[in-house]
C-alpha cells in the first residue's frame, strides 16, 4: 500500500513524464511505453527517477534506442551512468527495449519481478501490443486483473519519420532509380 508522500510524487513524477509526451510520441517504431521501477511499484521518492521500458517493432529496437536517446538529450532529461541520486530526480532512465519476440521475460523469476510486471504503468501506445505483452508474461506474473487502454503515439511527426526511415521513401531507393533513367 503506497503512502500518502508516495502517491503525491507518483502522480508528479507521471505528470512530468507526460511534459516529455511530445518528443517521445515523436519517436518512430516504437509500440508502447511502460512505466517500471519505484514509480511502478510504489516506492517512489523526491529523488527517484522513470524508469522505462519501450516496446519495439520487430527489427527496429536500434533505430528506436537512438532516436530515444536524441529525442531525451534534445529536451535534456536522459539519465545518464554517472548521475547520482541526487542528480537523477526526474530523469528518464531507459531500462529495457523489447520486440515482439521478447515481449516474455526469461527466467528465473523472482518476486521483485512479479510485483513489477504487474504493477507496470502503460503510459502509450497501442493496445493490442501492450495486451500481447502481459499475455506472454501471464504464466509466471500472472494475469493482470485489468489493462487500462491508454492513448496512441501516433502523430505526424512520428508518422515522417517512419516514412523516412521505412525504405518506402528512402535515399537509396531514390538514388538507384536516377541512375535508370
Amino acid at each position: 500500500m503506497m503512502t500518502e508522500s508516495e502517491r503525491f510524487w507518483q502522480t508528479a513524477k507521471l505528470g512530468h513524464l507526460a511534459s516529455s509526451h511530445a518528443f517521445i510520441a515523436a519517436v518512430p517504431f516504437v509500440d508502447f511505453i511502460f512505466v517500471a521501477g519505484s514509480i511502478a511499484t510504489g516506492n517512489v521518492k523526491p529523488e527517484s527517477d522513470i524508469d522505462l521500458i519501450v516496446g519495439c517493432r520487430a527489427g527496429r529496437i536500434w533505430t528506436v534506442r537512438l532516436m530515444m536517446i536524441i529525442f531525451l538529450e534534445i529536451q535534456g532529461v536522459r539519465r545518464r551512468d554517472g548521475d547520482v541520486k541526487q542528480n537523477s530526480s526526474n530523469k528518464i532512465c531507459l531500462n529495457h527495449f523489447v520486440t515482439p519476440a521478447s515481449y516474455r521475460l526469461q527466467p528465473p523469476y523472482n518476486s521483485y519481478w512479479v510485483n513489477l510486471y504487474q504493477k507496470l504503468i502503460p503510459f502509450g501506445g497501442n493496445n493490442d501490443a501492450i495486451r500481447a505483452f502481459f499475455t506472454a508474461n501471464a504464466d509466471w506474473a500472472g494475469p493482470r486483473a485489468s489493462i487500462r487502454e491508454v492513448s496512441s503515439l501516433d502523430n505526424t511527426a512520428r508518422e515522417f519519420f517512419e516514412l523516412i526511415l521505412s525504405g518506402s521513401f528512402s535515399f537509396t531507393r531514390i538514388r538507384r532509380e536516377s541512375t535508370y533513367t
